[in-house]
C-alpha cells in the first residue's frame, strides 16, 4: 500500500513541475510585453495621406515665431516629432538651435526646450522631448511654438508643413500671420501603456508558439 502511494507521488511531481514551469513561463511573456508596449502614442497634427512630394516648407530664422495650436486627445504630452529638413554647414555650427515652448490656450509657457542644429537630422521626424510630462491634457487646446537661435545664411533649417487634418480647428501662425487650412507636419506623443501594441504581440507570441508545437508535432513522427 505505501509503495503504490509512493508510485503515485512520483507520478503526480513531473506533471506539477511542468504545470508550474508554464505558469512561470507565462507570467515572464505577459510581464515582458507589458514592458514592450510601454511605447509612445503618437497624435498627428496634419493629414497623413497627402504625399509627402507635395508638403512645402518654411526657414526658420532667428525672428520670426512659428506656432501650431492643436487639441490633444491624450491624457498626457511628453513631446513633438516634427519634420525637418536642413541645408548648409549645421552641423559644424555650435550657437545654432531651434528652440521650442509648450503654452496653454491663455497663453502661459509650461515646458521649454532646445535642439541643436547640428544634431536635426535632415528629412527626417526630429524629437522634440519635454523635461517634464504635461498632464491631464485631453480635450484641451495647446500652442507649440518654434523659433530659430543663432540662425546665419549658411545653417538653414526648414520646417515642413502640409494640409491639416478636416474639422481639428487647428491653427498654424508663421511669423503673426496665419497660413489657412495648412498644419506642421508634427505629431505629439505620450508614452505609455498601449493596450493595441500589447494584445498585437501577444498574439504574434502565441503564434509563433502553436507553429513551433506543431513543427515538433510532425519531426516527432
Amino acid at each position: 500500500m505505501a509503495d503504490q502511494q509512493i508510485e503515485t507521488t512520483k507520478e503526480k511531481n513531473p506533471k506539477v513541475r511542468k504545470i508550474l514551469v508554464r505558469i512561470i513561463v507565462l507570467l515572464v511573456i505577459l510581464l515582458l510585453d507589458f514592458w514592450y508596449s510601454h511605447v509612445n502614442v503618437k497624435q498627428y497634427l496634419y493629414e497623413r495621406r497627402i504625399d509627402t512630394r507635395d508638403w512645402s516648407g518654411t526657414s526658420i530664422n532667428n525672428e520670426w515665431e512659428f506656432t501650431e495650436s492643436f487639441i490633444e486627445e491624450d491624457k498626457a504630452i511628453d513631446g513633438f516629432f516634427i519634420r525637418i529638413s536642413c541645408g548648409g554647414d549645421v552641423a559644424n555650427v555650435s550657437d545654432a538651435a531651434l528652440t521650442y515652448t509648450v503654452r496653454d490656450e491663455n497663453g502661459n509657457d509650461l515646458r521649454k526646450g532646445f535642439l541643436p542644429a547640428s544634431e536635426v537630422k535632415n528629412a527626417k521626424f526630429n524629437k522634440l522631448e519635454l523635461d517634464k510630462e504635461i498632464p491631464d491634457t485631453q480635450g484641451k487646446r495647446y500652442i507649440l511654438v518654434i523659433k530659430g537661435r543663432g540662425m546665419h545664411a549658411r545653417n538653414v533649417l526648414s520646417i515642413n508643413y502640409t494640409q491639416m487634418i478636416e474639422g481639428s480647428k487647428s491653427k498654424m501662425v508663421v511669423d503673426g500671420k496665419e497660413i489657412k487650412g495648412q498644419a506642421i507636419v508634427c505629431r505629439s506623443y505620450n508614452h505609455r501603456f498601449n493596450l493595441e501594441t500589447f494584445i498585437v504581440a501577444l498574439g504574434f507570441i502565441g503564434f509563433i508558439a502553436f507553429f513551433m508545437k506543431l513543427l515538433g508535432k510532425l519531426f516527432a513522427r
